[in-house]
């Protein structure tokens, strides 16, 4: 079995701003909407501010402002200066800085990307967020008290540092060749990983490799290891590596609002050889006084002996790790990715994950683990590892459960169905695109749908391969079905028009919605039909091999549509998202959405009603004949038909060479097509109003509609048939547009690396005709303001003035750009420039 997802959510940072006393210093400040770049600090001058970048320059990155050090910048030396990034400022550097001397404070709320250190920076991170650091060389050091902090590849000297007293480690930081870390305090997220060449040092106590105390770790992470530890300032970590992960070190970041998302391929811990020193320190008694908490805790985790009540009102942080410990959830909130081993766990109630984070955050329960659910709702997956134990009762688990070879779990309940069908057991496991289905003894419905999906790795020059993985539920001979609970299934319809409906629908029942009626969260139907005609429902609603029929009400927050399942909508509103999964179908006349996905197998047609924007992943399918959406339509590797309605900003169509992308435009209306990336597209009808493009490998055929302006670039090609044209036509920097007809209004431009080719009947150049050879490419080197005349194949007319420089509202071809005409076979009622060159002249402009 393999799994291999690893998402990770930073929550916002604090507000706040920290000053350093001391002699007064010359300031530069970057407001609100201010962007600083390399050339402004060269220059010297900034909004009026002249400064000198050395020691006595401060320079203050304040709320909405910018420090952008990008691609393109000039060579800056900073020179000694300090830069504040203080709440709401972001500094972004990608290519090499002399930062020499250079201080960098990141305060709370502050974000910063930085690529690389070298000679003496000192960064320090109290409060904000530093992501993307990959060199650290000369004497540099990162130190962290608070806040937050991703490396997805470290490297660097022996000279370089990280020092961690504090803050958050983010999930996929890895130290490799040559850096070196030292963490004495502070959490340490999931999928931290080590490899030859780099150095951590753990400054704490009570270290144990699979529950045995350890002085050292130097043969590193065994298979099915898991290595625990206490951290010098009380903090504790859990390491694991589960056998059976493959292990795709590819990862990557992005910042959006207040929240980081950190993403890899792959969920274990690695910790190699050679590369760890346990450093032993006294630290203080952990407290074994049975503890009640019914209010927010800062506690960074459970030690040896602890144990710990979460009531009502009570609320542990992100990353909460729990070791020989004992903890029990009757109420309260945990924050995403809760870690337990040779723990005992009960939970009847409270929220144990946040819902509303990245799909990918994990409730972790390692080797030598008893975790007993009875209720409570769990927004982040259940995983169970080798050697853990769970007992299933009741619960709402939004984002399933995962069983790992070697663990053991037991479902309590009913109605337990492998791919429609009644079984009494899942020993063979349930794999890529299986559909497991199962109603707990609580009365809530839980459905785990395993999946294939690619990952593609690429050096970004040549290779590029993609590996198929697969997302397996349940893994073989690590479940048991313990059914009998909950009796005969009553098939009696019901009808919820006030107050609380019922957890969830068993197979064969129907339940309809309206008036005040309410569903709670994790609501689920397997194999029956649920009709919303008013009320509200919560959020994950659940559907597999039955029907939702929606004409009103609301739906506050995702519906997830798996195999065999259908969501019909024709009316009210879903205030977040739609999911098609694997085999689930979605169906849009009416009413308004915000986001809706599909995935692989998953399919979605849209007829009428009001989407923000519509996402269709590798292999999933749209179908769109009405409606509009306000954002736009993103495939990525999947398959689309508009024939309909109105995309309201962009329709974007990409692939790859295994997996291409497929769109055909048959009508509607759509502010942009951009096709790029390996994909195909036919557009034969319909209305572009602003550009269609085609880059990237991708070709675009074009039969028919209306578009306001073409463009071909980076190996993109466009090959027009038959259109009305009525802006520019541009092919630049390696794009190709070919042309055999259409009707062209607007004007033609050849920019650098640029290819335009015409497929004609007749050509004339300057007035006079050419001599052409069936099937040969000519190719027109001459520019210089000459008039070229075309009859294309399709018998259409067309002319060109042949500027060699830019001039406005004119045709022009650079020097740099090609020009072909090759010549068809004609029809034989074709009128030839010769005798109709006065028609030509009507076609487009009055240029003869």
């Amino acid at each position: 079995m393999k799994n291999a997802a690893c998402f990770a959510i930073a929550v916002s940072v604090a507000v706040g701003l920290n000053t350093y006393p001391g002699e007064a210093q010359t300031t530069l400040n970057v407001n609100a909407g201010q962007t600083l770049t390399g050339a402004d600090l060269i220059a010297g001058e900034f909004d009026g501010q002249t400064f000198t970048l050395g020691s006595d320059l401060t320079i203050e990155i304040n709320d909405e402002g910018e420090v952008q050090l990008m691609v393109g910048s000039p060579d800056v030396a900073f020179a000694g200066t300090t830069v504040n990034i203080n709440e709401g400022g972001l500094f972004s550097q990608i290519l090499s800085v002399d930062f020499t001397d250079t201080t960098l404070n990141i305060f709370e709320g502050g974000y910063a990307y930085i690529h690389s250190l070298e000679n003496d920076v000192a960064v320090n991170v109290q409060g904000g967020l530093l992501i993307s650091l990959s060199d650290i060389n000369g004497g540099s050091t990162v130190s962290m008290s608070s806040g937050r902090m991703q490396f997805s590849s470290l490297s660097g000297d022996s000279t370089g540092m990280v020092n961690m007293t504090g803050g958050t480690l983010l999930r996929c930081s890895r130290v490799r060749d040559g850096a070196s870390t030292t963490i004495s305090g502070g959490l340490i997220a999931e999928n931290f990983k080590t490899s030859t060449g780099g150095q951590v040092i753990f400054v704490g106590n009570e270290f144990q490799l699979n529950g045995v105390d350890v002085t050292d770790l130097d043969a590193g992470l065994p298979e099915n290891g898991v290595f625990t530890g206490t951290l010098a300032d009380g903090s504790v970590f859990i390491f694991n590596k589960q056998a059976g992960d493959d292990d795709l070190y590819g990862s990557g970041t992005a910042i959006s609002g207040d929240s980081v998302f950190v993403i890899s391929n792959d969920i274990s811990d690695k910790i190699e050889a050679g590369t760890v020193t346990l450093q032993q320190t006294a630290i203080t008694p952990a407290d074994t006084t049975p503890m009640t908490i019914s209010t927010a805790s800062d506690l960074h985790g459970l030690r040896r002996g602890q144990d710990l009540m979460l009531a009502s009102g009570g609320a542990l942080g992100e990353h909460f790790a729990v070791v020989g410990a004992t903890l029990n959830i009757s109420g309260g909130t945990v924050g995403n990715d809760l870690q337990v081993a040779y723990s005992d766990v009960t939970i009847s109630g409270g929220q144990v994950g946040d819902s509303n984070s990245m799909v990918g955050d994990f409730f972790a329960v390692y080797d030598g683990s008893n975790v007993t659910i009875s209720g409570g709702h769990f927004g982040d997956r259940l995983q169970a590892f080798t050697g853990s134990s769970i007992d299933i009762s009741g619960g709402g688990f939004d984002d399933g459960l995962c069983t790992w070879s070697g663990s053991s779990v037991t479902l309590h309940g009913d109605d337990f169905q492998l791919n429609g069908s009644s079984v009494t057991d899942v020993d063979a496991g349930v794999t890529a695109n299986d559909l497991f289905t199962a109603t707990l003894s609580d009365g809530s419905v839980v459905i785990l749908s395993g999946r294939e999906y690619r990952t593609t790795i690429s050096d970004g020059v040549t290779s590029i391969s993609t590996v198929v993985k697969a997302y397996d539920p349940i893994a073989a001979g690590t479940t048991t079905l313990s059914t009998g609970s909950l009796g005969a299934i009553d098939t009696t319809p019901q009808y919820v028009s006030s107050g609380v409906g019922p957890q969830g629908l068993r197979p064969g029942q129907t339940l309809t919605l309206s008036g005040t009626g309410q569903l709670q969260d994790n609501f689920g139907l397997v194999d029956s039909t649920l009709n919303i005609e008013g009320g509200t429902v919560g959020d994950y609603l659940r559907v597999a091999l039955g029907d939702i029929q929606m004409s009103d009400g609301l739906v506050d927050g995702r519906v997830f549509v798996y195999d065999g399942g259908t969501f019909t909508m024709t009316g009210g509103e879903v205030a977040r998202q739609i999911n098609a999964n694997y085999g689930g179908r979605v169906v849009i006349s009416d009413g308004i959405v915000e986001k809706i996905f599909a995935y692989e197998g998953g399919d979605v047609q849209v007829n009428g009603g009001m989407i923000d924007y519509i996402t269709i992943d590798e292999g999933g399918s749209l179908e769109m004949t009405g409606g509009e959406t306000t954002y736009g339509v993103d495939v990525n590797s999947g398959n689309v038909s508009f024939s309909g309605g109105t995309i309201g900003s962009i329709l974007s169509v990409s692939g790859s060479i295994q997996s291409p992308s497929h769109a055909v435009i048959t009508g509607g209306e759509a502010a942009s097509v951009h096709i790029g990336n390996f994909a195909y597209a036919e557009i034969s009808d319909g209305v572009v109003t602003s550009v269609a493009t085609a880059m990237g490998g991708a070709q675009l055929d074009i039969t028919g509609g209306q578009i306001a302006n073409l463009r071909a670039e980076s190996g993109g090609t466009i090959n027009l048939y038959n259109a009305q044209i009525l802006g520019d036509l541009r092919p630049q920097f390696g794009g190709i547009i070919n042309i055999w007809g259409g009707d062209i209004t607007g004007e033609i431009h050849g920019i650098i690396g640029g290819h335009f080719n015409l497929y004609v009947q007749q050509l004339m150049l300057d007035g006079e005709l050419v001599d052409l050879t069936l099937d040969e490419p000519y190719i027109i080197t001459e520019r210089d303001g000459i008039l070229l005349n075309a009859i294309l194949s399709d018998g259409s007319l067309l002319d060109i003035t042949l500027n060699a420089m830019p001039i406005s509202g004119e045709d022009y071809f650079l020097p740099q750009s090609t020009l072909t005409v090759t010549l068809v076979p004609e029809p034989a009622s074709l009128v030839l420039l010769s005798t109709g060159i006065g028609v030509l002249c009507l076609k487009r402009r009055s240029v003869c």
